[in-house]
């Protein structure tokens, strides 16, 4: 498992503003609820944004942004968020909506439970690279992401990849987000996994939830 880099001091090579932006959905994969497990895959969604580079010891970094956003009608609250494998090297920045949000900026990779809850039941099993998973300060659902908040963690790349490959690295699931969501309206949680845009899935020939629940 790779380690992260936490970057205290970012030397801006490229100040300029997101330059592309792709927007992912979530399967759910625990279905402790059919009604939860709807409502996070309708308010659920992942902003993905190329967020320029950095220079840093003398070696240029790619950056990526990930805004994980909640947004509908239906109370309920992303508290840890889950990476797999990818081109992620190490943790940037974080950038909260609102004062009601607040991760745990200083302990990226200190996380509980240390892999998405569920994740195993899923085919191929969904194996957290915990360097890179992130959650809200305790009481976690109080200072998570609530019904129309957001969050955006920024991560250094590889020496090499881009916002390309990450992109085309969640459309093949090379890399996985997963997030587990809680304080639904029956005080349930379910956990959700990113899914391919629309555009992928059509190219596939796909027309539904590209996850399979492994068989007893």
């Amino acid at each position: 498992m790779r380690g992260y880099i936490a970057v205290s001091v970012l030397c801006i090579a490229n100040a300029q503003a997101s330059l592309d932006t792709e927007t992912f959905g979530f399967g759910n994969i625990t279905n402790n609820n059919l009604i939860d497990a709807g409502i996070g895959e309708f308010q659920l969604s992942v902003e993905v944004s190329d967020q320029g580079t950095i220079l840093q010891d003398g070696d240029l970094f790619n950056l990526v942004g990930f805004k994980f956003m909640n947004e509908g009608l239906d109370y309920c609250v992303i508290t840890e968020i889950y990476f797999q494998d990818g081109s992620i090297l190490g943790f940037a920045s974080i950038d909260e909506s609102l004062s009601g949000v607040d991760f745990k900026e200083d302990e990226v990779g200190s996380v509980s439970p240390k892999n998405l809850p569920g994740g195993k039941s899923i085919t191929p099993e969904f194996i957290a690279t915990t360097a890179f998973s992130i959650e809200p300060l305790n009481p976690e659902p109080e200072w998570g992401v609530e019904l129309g908040e957001w969050v955006e963690i920024v991560y250094l790349l590889q020496s090499g990849k881009t916002y390309a490959n990450i992109i085309e690295e969640l459309n093949d699931g090379d890399l996985r987000i997963g997030t587990h969501v809680q304080a639904f309206g029956n005080g349930g949680s379910e956990s959700f996994v990113n899914v391919p845009e629309p555009a992928t899935m059509v190219l596939l020939g796909l027309g539904g939830l590209l996850l399979r629940k492994r068989r007893e």
